[in-house]
């Protein structure tokens, strides 16, 4: 299946997800679920000319399978090439200073 911007309904549990059906995966905190399924729109999505993604924008809706309706969960991620290398460039040159002032 290849990934392009659109909506991705039906979407299982990552890894273990039919090769017909979309995967998804949620965790953070060192917290998962082996359950996951779910559906996610896929807004924004620009390539690099080294084909490498430059911008990506997600808004996802999970539940846990076979769990009340309580176990609904939402989400977004958005991410840019230049605000990751504009943060990673700022942590470096804050080491640096750090380390110069030892």
């Amino acid at each position: 299946m290849k990934f392009t911007k659109g909506e991705y309904e039906g979407a299982q549990r990552f890894a273990f997800h039919s090769p017909t059906r979309p995967g998804i995966d949620v965790s953070g905190d060192g917290r998962g679920c082996n359950r996951d399924a779910g559906r996610f729109l896929v807004s924004e999505l620009v390539f690099a000319q080294d084909g490498t993604v430059d911008r990506l924008a997600i808004d996802l809706r999970t539940t846990l399978r076979g769990l009340s309706s309580s176990s609904l969960r939402f989400g977004a991620l958005q991410l840019s090439r230049a605000v990751i290398a504009e943060s990673f460039c700022r942590k470096r040159n804050n080491l640096e200073r750090e380390y110069r002032q030892q």
